[in-house]
């Protein structure tokens, strides 16, 4: 696996975790709380994008159709 690619990434746990494992990390959710920024604002690896994981995480797997990607899709656990 070249990238994961995560939607929902909420606090930025998993996506944090995911940075210390994988080269690189793309975390896509509707809203990007100021708790994953200020948790993941420093990790070179990650870059997170605001926006509707149905249609951004298809773009990013075409944009880049020759690296290997891990798909995770995460989702709410109760604490919204």
């Amino acid at each position: 696996v070249d990238y994961v690619l995560e939607s929902g990434v909420y606090k930025g746990v998993s996506t944090e975790l995911w940075s210390l494992f994988v080269k690189d990390v793309v975390g896509v959710d509707v809203f990007i709380s100021p708790e994953a920024e200020a948790r993941l604002g420093g990790a070179a690896n990650v870059r997170l994008i605001s926006g509707d994981g149905r249609q951004l995480l298809p773009a990013a797997l075409e944009a880049e159709p020759t690296r290997r990607a891990a798909v995770f899709i995460d989702g709410p656990k109760g604490e919204l």
